[in-house]
């Protein structure tokens, strides 16, 4: 490995360690710790480590949703939520499926449907990691959302998620 990769890896993880346990000064808006990630996952690229590239983008694109206010969330309803819905380019309207029920010439930013299954068992995986409480609680937020949370993994869910679920066990 040459020096140039391992300056760049030991900045990346820099970067990513920034973006983990940063103060929520330097991260005021969630969107801010999703750039981070993004810069760590770009010189992850760079230096070669394509996996710790793929983790710090999945780290960055959950970032970067949206989430509703909880005093205006009704049960049943999704927590994370794209941040803004916008008129697709002409090159893509058309592309959506043929379904009636769907709107067509939309896309949407930040949306928590275009997380894969891989990058949502690399949450799971990392809700059993020392990780900082800020990270697994949003792990665990975005997992419990998404009908995914595995029933060991549920003593990280957030107090304020505890009280919309209807299994005793947890509240």
């Amino acid at each position: 490995m040459s020096a140039i990769s391992v300056s760049l890896l030991t900045e990346a993880e820099n970067v990513r360690r920034e973006a983990q346990i940063g103060s929520l000064r330097e991260f005021r808006y969630p969107h801010n710790r999703s750039e981070a990630f993004g810069r760590a996952a770009a010189l992850f690229e760079q230096a070669g480590a394509a996996t710790e590239a793929q983790e710090c983008s999945w780290d960055a694109q959950l970032w970067c949703i949206g989430t509703a206010r909880l005093s205006t969330l009704k049960r049943g309803e999704e927590y994370f939520r794209p941040i803004s819905v916008f008129e697709a380019a002409d090159d893509k309207q058309g592309a959506a499926d043929d379904s009636a029920s769907t709107t067509t010439g939309l896309e949407a930013a930040g949306d928590p449907k275009a997380i894969g299954d891989d990058a949502k068992a690399y949450f799971d995986c990392k809700l059993n990691e020392p990780h900082p409480a800020l990270l697994r609680s949003r792990y665990a937020d975005f997992l419990y959302d998404q009908n995914v949370l595995t029933m060991p993994n549920w003593r990280w869910m957030p107090t304020s998620r505890r009280q919309t679920t209807s299994c005793p066990n947890l509240i």
